[in-house]
């Protein structure tokens, strides 16, 4: 079963694209897509894959829906574009 997938640094920042000049934190599908993505991006090198449902996606996830950060989800399988993807909700990220 595919799990979303958040990009993280070291320091526990996370990758975030701009969408209409306001900060979405990027989200992928599957472990396997943000891998995938992770290879054919370099702005994407120096971060690591962290999934949703992990302590750390779990945490991160609240602070940023405190803060009413958007959401933005990459295509997926057969993409590497940054800018493929779809704005999606909180509740439709929980009901993920």
């Amino acid at each position: 079963m595919d799990q979303l997938t958040i990009m993280r640094r070291a320091n526990g920042d996370l990758f975030a694209l701009a969408r209409k000049g306001l900060p979405h934190l990027a989200v992928w599908p599957s472990l396997q897509s943000a891998v995938h993505y992770k290879a054919r991006n370099p702005e994407l090198l120096v971060f690591l894959p962290a999934l949703v449902a992990s302590p750390f996606g779990r945490e991160s996830l609240a602070k940023l829906r405190e803060q009413n950060f958007g959401l933005f989800l990459l295509a997926g399988a057969g993409s590497d574009s940054l800018r493929k993807g779809r704005k999606i909700s909180w509740q439709e990220l929980e009901n993920w």
